[in-house]
């Protein structure tokens, strides 16, 4: 073998051939021979360019102009002069470019997951609104023999409870179930399939009952909006992409304890909470109930994530949510929700039942 000379392995494409050969380069051409001079390949060494397969110092040629032929070199030398002429071997090693692509994919994934994270809340909510009640209340239909458990029942609570409700909604238009729990942080959220919490600590700390049919009207409008639902639906969106990538779809669009208690303390978007206040407001001036009881509960309990009050911890109650509320004409109560007696009542309701330290100690 002369100088500038190299042995490496010919392919012609069209048997199983594997030629060993001599390839050198002559006047701008890879030239390729077998060991009697018979020329196998001359390309024009602008045209040559590596195969995107690699093994470890091997490099693999391929032509344009011949497709389906293959040249295997694993002279360091030739392949350096190939690429001096214009040769296209960059060529990234088998491991490095199995990292690139790992990373390519990773990035792929990312992106597709962050915009169906921006895009889920409203994707969500437009589905939650089109899903039947009744479905619904199916999914969350484990939660019912849990709710009976943990709520507090004394003569006349569940029957002011039912009032206040027809007075908000007296057309019944809100398919919604409202309890009380004994729970000492004030509280109040709406489950899937219209079930309302209420806690003890919230009927304690309310200054009146203007307050707590306000909050309660909060939560109400959350029900009519399907705001907890389109969280449900939002989480399965996310999960099923991981259910997907791991096979397992056993949690998907399940209503249980630990979604109840996830639902529980999620933050609703800015959105949820504005359609949540305006639905109130709505509900109450129509009602003539004074709106003043859910202003004064916000403005008094403190703003945002400084609140060490559960119900603002979950509802923060932003400076610009206090103050559009505060903007509104405020109905003057002509029409007392409850009286003394009653709302007396409704505050001891929970003396025959135990107390939970945490809302995680009440959910599991």
């Amino acid at each position: 073998m002369g100088a500038g000379e190299a042995t490496v392995h010919f392919m012609d494409g069209e048997t199983a051939l594997d030629h060993v050969a001599c390839a050198s380069l002559q006047e701008g051409h890879l030239v390729v021979t077998r060991e009697d001079g018979a020329t196998l390949a001359r390309w024009p060494i602008r045209d040559v360019r590596a195969d995107p397969i690699h093994e470890g110092s091997v490099v693999h040629l391929e032509c344009g102009a011949a497709p389906g032929t293959l040249v295997t070199v694993s002279d360091a030398e030739l392949v350096a002069r190939l690429r001096a002429e214009g040769a296209r071997i960059g060529g990234t090693p088998g491991g490095r470019r199995a990292i690139m692509v790992g990373l390519a994919s990773l990035l792929l994934f990312g992106s597709l997951m962050g915009g169906l994270w921006v895009a889920a809340p409203r994707l969500s909510a437009r589905i939650a609104e089109r899903v039947p009640l009744e479905t619904e209340r199916k999914l969350s239909s484990s939660m019912a023999g849990w709710v009976t458990r943990r709520t507090c029942s004394a003569p006349g609570v569940d029957d002011a409870l039912r009032r206040m409700v027809a007075r908000l909604d007296p057309d019944h238009s809100i398919a919604a179930d409202v309890h009380v729990i004994n729970v000492s942080m004030p509280n109040a959220f709406a489950l899937p399939g219209g079930t309302v919490l209420v806690t003890r600590g919230l009927l304690e700390q309310a200054d009146d009952e203007d307050e707590i049919e306000g909050v309660l009207a909060h939560e109400l409008s959350h029900v009519k909006h399907r705001h907890a639902l389109a969280h449900v639906i939002r989480s399965a969106m996310l999960g099923g992409v991981w259910a997907v990538t791991l096979g397992d779809y056993s949690g998907l669009m399940v209503v249980d304890p630990k979604t109840a208690y996830d639902t529980a303390t999620l933050r609703y978007s800015r959105e949820a909470e504005a359609e949540a206040d305006a639905g109130a407001l709505d509900m109450l001036t129509r009602r003539g109930i004074s709106t003043q009881g859910l202003v004064n509960f916000l403005q008094r309990n403190g703003h945002g994530e400084e609140s060490e009050l559960a119900w603002l911890s979950t509802h923060p109650a932003s400076p610009d949510r206090v103050r559009t509320l505060s903007t509104q004409k405020l109905q003057v109560n002509t029409n007392p929700a409850l009286d003394r007696e009653t709302l007396y009542r409704l505050r001891k309701a929970c003396e025959s039942t135990a107390s939970a330290t945490s809302l995680r100690d009440l959910f599991f």
